[in-house]
């Protein structure tokens, strides 16, 4: 009889257990909806702030990179180069460059001197590894995976 008694008592004790650790994660999740509902001011600030917004628009890298296509690596120079949140710099690009369609086409590319007499990329280029050639181009001008190929293409005559 007390064994069954005491394992009533255990039972009981888990079943509370579990029922108190359900209402803490319930309310512990209102609080993070509430949270994310009404940003803080800071974050309101940040992503509004003039010197912030201008940089997202003038910064040579930034613009390069958001009108290669990629996004990511726009929002990534705005995070280093005024310290935002990820969360904050992309809300500032998106806002910066809501307008712009990254659909239109580049100008031809342009080669420069230093690039193809680069005796790397041309040997990949005369041994026909083209992958090799992307990549070290990519290495050479820092530019996207699309208009490396271009390039690459373009160099090689096809």
């Amino acid at each position: 009889m007390d064994n069954v008694i005491f394992l009533g008592l255990c039972v009981g004790a888990v079943a509370l257990l579990l029922i108190a650790n359900y209402v803490a994660v319930r309310r512990q999740e209102r609080r993070d909806t509430i949270g994310l509902m009404s940003p803080p001011t800071a974050y309101q600030a940040a992503i509004t702030d003039p010197a912030v917004i201008e940089t997202a628009r003038t910064d040579p890298e930034i613009v390069r990179a958001y009108q290669r296509g990629s996004k990511i690596e726009a929002i990534k120079v705005l995070r280093q180069r005024t310290g935002l949140g990820l969360a904050e710099a992309k809300k500032v690009i998106d806002s910066v460059y809501a307008d712009i369609d990254t659909n239109i086409p580049l100008q031809p590319v342009t080669l420069t001197a230093d690039v193809t007499s680069d005796p790397e990329l041309i040997g990949y280029m005369q041994q026909g590894r083209k992958i090799d050639a992307i990549r070290r181009y990519r290495q050479l001008t820092n530019v996207g995976l699309k208009e490396a190929k271009d390039a690459v293409e373009q160099i090689m005559g096809k």
